[in-house]
């Protein structure tokens, strides 16, 4: 089929309008239409791996694996061939055609070297190389992984235990990052001066405001940008100090090779936002800490008013109708909308459903952190097809995107918030989520 780039361009829309509706039968249909477009357009190579993606979704694994073998061939040097090498090597994987899942992989990560995907092609590569018994090879994946990812903190820890498994003894971690004290008067510029001046009189909204000024007008500062993060703590504004350790600082981390670029980089990035509140409640349930600190970091990144367009609020972004029942189950006073805006009440409530999850998933923090993104129903069909044997496994498995990072990232945040603070024993015991490495050994017998 001959068609006009701009008619192929309306038939892909044509066709994702179709898969959002649920209508498979027209997605297939002007996919595949575009796919087939001659001259080829830039969304040939996207249809054929969206029409991939959903023949995996639906269990239809020979129909994917001929999509994306069409791709890799006709598109090698293609946008999507990264993901297109990665979903190839997951399905040999799952198939357990461990060579074949050792070639994708290995292609993505000789050949991508900037992609995403490259991190986790290095893990799963890994285990795959395991399932060989070629265990030197398998070993070398995993210290490629923790050599050159200093930012992948979810992918680095589960390299970690698969290399303690392999040699039989703790893989020494790299050294705890340091909490150097934040020095004031590295600043410069009249925004840091007037920030100084009105902090004097206690008008801390305004100064806040002029420290993010400063951070705009000066983001190559870094004596400053430690004094705004400096200042943003004191003030309470986590989110702020957040802003400028995401946005500005942590770039220059991963280019300098995981090296802070200012002294008080890891405070500014994982902030011990709202501890009194969290350490007090989290006390009352025995949970560690340092979980919820990761779970309100990756949730709202510490801003009290955030709200998101499903309608969840707050620090722990909880939703007015899981509040209300979680309040009433614990007899708790009731919740308006409006009070989830206020630290306390977003804490002390957010806490009890966290714990209520981690009580109905057996303490396990993978099930219980998608359980908390995605609801319980989701997580129980998700058991029912894919099943629990490897936790890791089932991680990559959750079939959607959002829950599945949202898992990575706050298990990943939870490791930096361990590593950087100590493991701390919440009151009643140790807390929730403290044995879940253990605990995962024990099932898979290793």
């Amino acid at each position: 089929m001959r068609s006009r780039p701009e008619s192929t361009e309306a038939l892909f829309w044509l066709g994702r309008s179709a898969g959002r509706a649920g209508n498979a039968e027209k997605f297939a249909e002007y996919l595949t239409l575009v796919a087939d477009a001659k001259p080829r357009t830039r969304r040939s190579e996207e249809a054929l791996y969206l029409l991939a993606q959903d023949a995996a979704d639906n269990a239809e694994i020979a129909r994917s694996r001929a999509y994306l073998a069409r791709l890799l061939r006709d598109y090698p040097k293609g946008v999507w061939t990264d993901v297109a090498l990665w979903l190839q090597g997951w399905l040999a994987y799952k198939k357990k055609e461990y060579p074949a899942a050792v070639a994708s992989w290995g292609r993505l990560v000789a050949d991508e070297p900037g992609s995403r995907w490259r991190v986790p092609a290095l893990y799963w590569r890994g285990r795959a190389l395991e399932a060989t018994r070629q265990l030197s090879e398998a070993a070398k994946a995993y210290r490629t992984l923790l050599d050159t990812s200093p930012n992948q903190y979810y992918y680095r820890l589960r390299a970690t235990e698969r290399l303690a498994l392999l040699t039989k003894k703790a893989v020494p971690n790299p050294p705890s990052p340091v909490a150097h004290p934040l020095q004031a008067g590295g600043a410069n510029g009249i925004h840091a001066r007037k920030a100084r001046a009105l902090r004097s009189l206690g008008l801390t909204d305004d100064a806040a405001e002029e420290w993010s000024e400063h951070v705009r007008s000066r983001p190559d500062e870094r004596a400053g940008l430690a004094e705004a993060c400096g200042a943003f703590l004191d003030l309470g504004r986590y989110d702020k100090a957040m802003w400028v350790g995401s946005r500005i600082l942590r770039p220059l981390f991963v280019q300098e090779g995981g090296q802070a670029p200012i002294p008080g980089f890891w405070q500014c990035t994982y902030p011990l936002g709202h501890i009194d509140s969290v350490r007090r409640h989290a006390g009352e349930r025995s949970i560690d800490p340092h979980l919820v600190l990761a779970l309100i970091r990756e949730e709202s990144a510490f801003a009290p008013q955030a709200f998101s367009r499903a309608g969840a609020r707050g620090l722990m972004q909880l939703m007015p109708h899981t509040a209300d029942l979680t309040s009433r189950e614990h007899r708790l006073p009731p919740v308006p909308p409006s009070s989830l805006e206020t630290p306390e009440v977003n804490i002390r409530i957010g806490v009890h459903h966290l714990a209520d999850l981690l009580r109905d998933f057996g303490e396990n923090l993978s099930l219980t952190l998608a359980s908390y993104n995605a609801g319980r129903q989701p997580v129980q069909r998700w058991l029912q097809r894919y099943g629990f044997a490897d936790e890791v496994e089932f991680v990559e498995d959750i079939p959607y995107t959002e829950t599945r990072n949202y898992v990575k990232r706050v298990l990943g945040s939870y490791e930096r918030y361990s590593s950087l603070y100590g493991k701390p024993a919440a009151a009643g015991g140790q807390p929730a989520g403290g044995g879940r490495m253990q605990a995962e050994k024990k099932r898979s017998g290793e």
